[in-house]
């Protein structure tokens, strides 16, 4: 059951960024381009590509761990505005120290001057990712990790945004699945 679970979130994300980025394909020629740069000082750039990120987290639902801290830090790859690829490092202090190792699909939806309490917010993106990886500990496993966060920046910061997110991990060979929640900020270059 998990098996099938896992492939249709898989089939839904990559249908998801399909479908998104559909809309955004338009034809620019070299002259229409070459007077964005010279109008504006620089081209155009829909979304930020490379992204770095890092975020404290605390493990849930795991009786034996539960309440525990870690770290996860990621080095992401986003191919459109709405889809994206992330290679995972996360650590959390238990009694024999868990490591995660994960490849994450990452479908997004950006909202352009969203409005939270009146205040104007720059980029309001919520996302859900999906990945795979190896899941280190006294027993190894392998890793599945479903997940969904906001990307939130309130004020503009040459593309630094503070996110929230929560991720469910599915380990293999008889380990408890866990989750984890965690607020970081991610950095774009």
């Amino acid at each position: 059951m998990n098996k099938l679970l896992v492939v249709i979130t898989g089939l839904a994300l990559f249908t998801l960024c399909g479908v998104c980025d559909a809309g955004e394909s338009k034809a620019v020629n070299s002259s229409q381009a070459l007077g964005n740069v010279l109008l504006d000082g620089k081209p155009e750039v829909q979304f930020d590509k490379l992204v770095f990120s890092v975020k404290p987290q605390y493990m849930l639902s795991n009786s034996a761990h539960d309440g525990t801290y870690g770290a996860e830090v990621s080095l992401g790859y986003y191919f459109s505005k709405y889809c994206g690829a992330q290679l995972s490092l996360g650590y959390i202090d238990t009694d024999s120290v868990i490591q995660n190792y994960s490849v994450d699909i990452i479908a997004k939806y950006p909202y352009e001057n969203f409005f939270l309490n009146g205040n104007d917010v720059v980029k309001f993106e919520p996302y859900a990712l999906l990945g795979q990886g190896l899941h280190d500990n006294l027993v190894n496993g392998w890793l599945t990790r479903l997940g969904l966060g906001v990307n939130l920046e309130v004020i503009p910061l040459n593309g630094t945004v503070l996110f929230v997110e929560g991720i469910y991990n599915l380990v293999a060979n008889d380990v408890v699945d866990y989750t984890t929640v965690g607020v970081g900020v991610r950095i774009s270059f």
